[in-house]
């Protein structure tokens, strides 16, 4: 399971987050940034112009399109 994966090799990912993945499925983008934050415990950051990052919360993704940089937290 990716999720076991994930959780054993714990390694850096990059991540396309765009709401219309979850079109009529709003609980979906919930679960999956409870999993990468609070069950993986990874760090999201968008990775904007100049390959800057900052901390993003789940309102922040609320609407439209991000790629992530998704860091372990420790």
């Amino acid at each position: 399971m990716a999720r076991d994966t994930l959780a054993r090799f714990h390694r850096r990912l990059i991540v396309e987050w765009h709401n219309a993945f979850f079109d009529g499925r709003p609980e979906a983008a919930r679960a999956l940034y409870d999993l990468l934050t609070l069950v993986l415990g990874y760090r999201l950051r968008p990775i904007e112009p100049g390959a800057t990052t900052r901390p993003v919360t789940f309102m922040d993704l609320a609407h439209g399109h991000s790629d992530l940089l998704c860091a372990p937290s420790s």
